[in-house]
């Protein structure tokens, strides 16, 4: 298993790294020497049936209409999690994020830590891929995608989708 996987859409860049059972991932922006993470995803530990951000075990990056796609998929608790993540033609990163549950979740979303010192990103949640919010609570660092679950009856997959650009 590779130790760091990346898919860049021109000066964005998200990249995964192998922590634990799962993957992690940061979306960094380039300043044209560096990258700098402008988003962090917070993980949640492997006995958690909910955890923070969607818990990702498998990774594989492909190519298709020559950009990169990032695809993964998890288990935690009784629900299985999918992600894609593509390069856009625009430098945008697509995240399309779905949750099969068997019972009512408690919540679903992916969290992000917001270093203090992170270059600007622009957010933007789908709403036509299912309800979703996006809240940033600034005085914590951190930014949450919920997907909402108030009249989900199981079995369900539940399906999210936002975008980073700049």
């Amino acid at each position: 298993m590779p130790a760091e996987e990346i898919v860049a859409a021109g000066s964005l860049r998200v990249r995964f790294t192998h922590a634990g059972d799962r993957y992690a991932h940061v979306v960094e922006v380039s300043d044209g020497d560096d990258w700098n993470a402008a988003l962090v995803s917070i993980e949640g530990s492997g006995d958690e049936a909910w955890p923070a951000s969607p818990p990702l075990q498998q990774l594989a990056v492909e190519t298709r209409d020559g950009r990169p796609v990032a695809m993964l998929l998890g288990l935690a608790g009784a629900s299985h999690w999918s992600v894609s993540i593509e390069a856009q033609s625009d430098g945008a990163l697509s995240f399309d994020v779905a949750c099969r549950v068997t019972q009512p979740p408690q919540h679903l979303s992916t969290v992000y830590h917001r270093p203090a010192d992170a270059p600007d990103v622009v957010l933007a949640v789908d709403p036509a891929a299912g309800e979703a919010s996006c809240v940033e609570y600034p005085l914590q660092e951190l930014v949450r995608i919920d997907a909402h679950t108030q009249s989900v009856e199981p079995p369900a997959t539940i399906r999210w989708r936002y975008t980073v650009s700049r």
